[in-house]
């Protein structure tokens, strides 16, 4: 005769897994900063004053939009967007939030 045993997990075991499991599947969102060189992202969204809300729509940093970091330092980065690479410095890449 062949006897299965079962064992049943806690509860909060279960609520860990079904956490990690609703988060695997979710892009990690951090400022476009944090990036590293030769990483892809997607623009969520645009932080800052009117003005440079705007500088940074006009130059292609909208929502959706897939930006690539060609070279960073220290915060700084050279990223390419809409087939265009620009520089920005690291207060100002602060401002975009991208999901990776």
């Amino acid at each position: 005769m062949n006897a299965t045993m079962t064992q049943e997990m806690p509860a909060f075991a279960n609520t860990a897994v079904e956490q990690r499991k609703q988060t695997a599947g979710r892009a990690q969102q951090m400022p476009l900063s944090f990036l590293h060189g030769g990483q892809l992202g997607r623009v969520v969204k645009v932080r800052g004053k009117g003005e440079l809300r705007q500088h940074l729509r006009n130059l292609g940093f909208v929502e959706h939009a897939a930006v690539s970091v060609v070279s960073e330092h220290g915060g700084d980065v050279i990223v390419q967007i809409k087939g265009t690479q620009l520089a920005l410095n690291r207060s100002v890449a602060l401002n975009i939030t991208v999901e990776v």
